[in-house]
């Protein structure tokens, strides 16, 4: 049980994260949408995602796997394309999981890491494709942001983790089957 001043110290960003670990897919709708509204009332939808959410994960995995998590949802809703995307977020978010996948960082040491952000990067082409294809003003950047995942799952699939070498294998098949 946990002790009532333990649960007092908590922000109401965590208990929301506590309860959608505990009741997984239940909680999405209701986790997607006191985000958008955490963010509509501040205004500042990058720290939100970018501190606050992460801080209050229980690490840097849970974190890129709550934001896999909600992205879809947040992509598809007409409030969520504003905090998420047209605030920049998901592109901050995007390089990031470039960042944590790459196993010569010193974040890309973790195995469980690097998969959890190829997964977040494969699911974000798949689901918004123009944002990272390139159709807006400066495609060269774009384009290159793509061309960092193509590199990226192409060194999971040499990787000395043999769980991140499945995973980049899969997530090529699966971006060669939608593209």
């Amino acid at each position: 049980m946990i002790e009532s001043e333990q649960l007092m110290a908590e922000s109401g960003l965590r208990t929301l994260l506590r309860a959608y670990d505990f009741h997984g897919g239940e909680m999405l709708e209701t986790l997607v949408a006191a985000l958008i509204s955490f963010a509509s009332q501040t205004e500042n939808y990058l720290e939100l995602f970018t501190q606050h959410l992460m801080f209050q994960a229980k690490s840097q995995v849970h974190f890129i796997q709550v934001i896999n998590d909600v992205a879809g949802m947040l992509i598809n809703a007409q409030r969520g394309k504003k905090v998420f995307i047209d605030s920049g977020v998901l592109g901050i978010l995007v390089r990031q999981a470039i960042e944590f996948a790459d196993n010569s960082s010193p974040t890309g040491q973790n195995p469980e890491l690097r998969q959890a952000s190829l997964a977040f990067l494969a699911s974000v082409w798949i689901m918004k494709p123009d944002e990272i294809q390139g159709k807006q003003k400066n495609a060269s950047v774009v384009s290159s942001v793509a061309d960092q995942i193509l590199n990226v799952i192409k060194r999971g699939c040499r990787d000395p983790s043999r769980s991140v070498v499945f995973m980049a294998i899969s997530l090529a098949f699966n971006l060669l089957e939608h593209f």
